[in-house]
């Protein structure tokens, strides 16, 4: 799950293999007591997808930066990655995960990009949507 999730941040596809690579070696013990491997499972089932990369680029309101954070993670959503972007200093989050270099807060609002295989719908800064 680990190095699916990070390849979901980075978009590194190696991260991604490699974790088949674990699949494929563990397939038969899984398949014989599934039961003892459960976060194995969950790791399959994200694996499979659909996956979800949500990138919250923070504006200058905190309160309103909190009430999204809180609402993404109010809910169990086991097939995201949540990526911040702070209002300053995101070079080292651009450099790790380059899909996020060009989005950006929208008047100065706190914005929600969400993406599938790092191709983003519509940012938001509406917190019902």
């Amino acid at each position: 799950m680990n190095l699916l999730k990070l390849s979901r941040i980075t978009a590194n596809q190696q991260y991604e293999n490699l974790a088949s690579e674990i699949s494929k070696t563990f397939s038969h013990e899984v398949s014989e007591q599934p039961t003892a491997y459960t976060q194995f499972l969950v790791g399959l089932d994200f694996a499979f997808g659909p996956s979800y990369e949500v990138v919250v680029a923070e504006g200058k309101d905190k309160e309103q930066k909190n009430e999204i954070l809180q609402l993404l993670n109010q809910s169990f959503i086991p097939n995201k990655v949540l990526v911040f972007l702070p209002a300053s200093n995101t070079k080292e989050i651009n450099d790790l995960a380059k899909y996020t270099k060009s989005q950006k807060s929208i008047g100065d609002m706190t914005t929600v990009f969400v993406c599938k295989n790092f191709q983003c719908s519509l940012p938001t800064t509406d917190k019902g949507k």
